[in-house]
């Protein structure tokens, strides 16, 4: 959140690879990260990178809720291989070689680009006091709620349930209800006493207009109109039965190494499209991430942490070690993140027009405050974790060539599949933590390693 507080983040995790490619020197991608929700459902969307270890540092951040969609295009920055890095500090003194591998590890560590899902439902459950699935049938009530919290930056103390563990979910949905209710007709209140200050001010600068308006209403036989008793005054939240609450992911820790990266299960059919979308429904969260593929269902052992940064360095021991010329393409790290350019679809209720806008600077720097906020009140300035959530960590390389697909095929007589198989094996060993036998189709398994046979003592040894 800041300087002083950090946040928890609790659910599942996932490590993506993704293997672009690039011949004589187009390195274009056209890339989207795609977030949308369904109505009456909000979710936190975070970006940014792994700061060390297990701390995530967001860059942007906003809400995403009631049909919208967020559109942000992704950039890839192409960073040199282990061998050219090397050939342009050779010639350096010592001292300067230390720094030049320094921030060499630290363009590599940028290129573990994350996401974080972050469902509102949950926390709100919990900071409200109350049990799990609670408010999946009180729409109204979850709106009014988000709304003190991000309008009026209302405590979470003064709308929480304070009483016995034991009382009834209906019971306790309605002391919430009784201080939501209070909260709003004290904002109402102060709302018509603002208002009549104003006027009274109006009235004093204006004095003219004031009578002249009098003037008017007493000739027409007319009198101002009573003061309307707001809706919120008599509270009709609904009070239904009890509904299984959401499907909840077991473990809160990260798993090991080996263990995680092969058994996380699937978040999308296989389709190398270039999209990345993040999905939130009701009950429970769905994520689809449509570029990248995870394969395998997860039990989620409770191990050591996970350290992400370490995988770039690992994947390009390994491509430094595979550098082979025959077909003059090399493995590029990428660095991945967030463009400028952000479009919003959005409706201003639920029977209005969709509009999109174009997000400026101050508009994202502002949706970032927005959130910060929300997720200070939800974790009660860090004392809760944010359960349910899922996270997301995508490392990708470029494999280049510098001719095009059919001078790489008929000038320097290779086939460009070879070596994109070659680099996506490597990656998908890296990630998963299992041998080519493991990794590999016995259909392919065969043809893969005689036409790389050196991937065989490299990742099976």
């Amino acid at each position: 959140l800041n300087a002083s507080k950090t946040i928890e983040l609790e659910g599942q995790q996932y490590l993506h690879g993704y293997v672009a490619q690039s011949f004589c020197g187009d390195n274009r991608r056209n890339m989207q990260l795609v977030a949308r929700a369904r109505q009456f459902s909000t979710f936190v969307l975070m970006i940014g990178t792994i700061a060390e270890g297990n701390q995530f540092q967001p860059k942007h951040s906003l809400i995403v809720s009631n049909k919208d969609r967020i559109i942000i295009p992704l950039i890839c920055e192409l960073l040199p291989s282990a061998k050219e890095f090397r050939d342009a500090i050779d010639s350096l003194s010592p001292e300067q070689q230390r720094f030049t591998r320094a921030y060499r590890q630290l363009q590599l560590e940028s290129t573990v680009f994350a996401l974080a899902v972050i469902p509102v439902k949950n926390s709100l459950e919990a900071v409200l006091n109350l049990p799990d699935g609670a408010l999946t049938k009180h729409i109204k009530l979850t709106q009014d709620i988000l709304k003190l919290f991000l309008e009026y930056q209302i405590p979470s103390d003064l709308l929480s349930y304070v009483g016995s563990e034991a009382s009834s979910i209906e019971n306790k949905i309605e002391s919430v209800s009784n201080n939501v209710s209070n909260i709003l007709t004290m904002i109402q209140e102060e709302k018509e006493l603002n208002l009549k200050e104003r006027k009274q001010e109006h009235e004093f600068v204006n004095p003219e207009a004031a009578v002249e308006l009098a003037a008017s209403l007493e000739s027409q036989g007319s009198c101002m109109p009573p003061a309307q008793v707001p809706y919120f005054q008599s509270p009709v939240y609904s009070t239904m039965s009890h509904q299984p609450g959401p499907i909840r992911f077991k473990g809160a820790s990260s798993t090991s190494a080996r263990r995680s990266f092969a058994t996380f299960p699937p978040v999308a059919n296989v389709s190398m499209t270039k999209h990345v979308v993040a999905d939130t429904m009701d009950d429970p969260i769905e994520d689809a991430i449509e570029t990248f593929e995870s394969i395998g269902e997860s039990d989620f052992e409770e191990t050591e942490v996970l350290d992400f940064t370490r995988v770039p360095k690992k994947l390009e021991q390994y491509f430094d070690r595979l550098d082979i010329k025959r077909n003059r393409s090399k493995v590029l790290p990428t660095k991945i993140f967030a463009g400028k350019s952000w479009s919003r679809s959005r409706k201003k209720n639920l029977l209005a027009k969709e509009e999109t806008t174009t997000l400026t600077e101050d508009e994202k720097t502002s949706e970032k405050s927005k959130t910060m906020d929300l997720l200070d009140a939800l974790t009660r300035s860090g004392e809760l974790p944010l359960k349910g959530c899922s996270f997301h960590v995508i490392i990708a390389v470029t494999q280049s060539f510098e001719q095009t697909v059919m001078d790489t095929l008929i000038k320097s007589n290779s086939n460009p599949i070879v070596s994109l198989e070659r680099t996506s094996v490597v990656m998908a060993t890296a990630i998963q933590g299992k041998t080519t036998k493991e990794m590999l189709n016995k259909r392919f398994h065969d043809r893969i390693l005689s036409d790389n046979p050196e991937i065989a003592s490299l990742l099976d040894a």
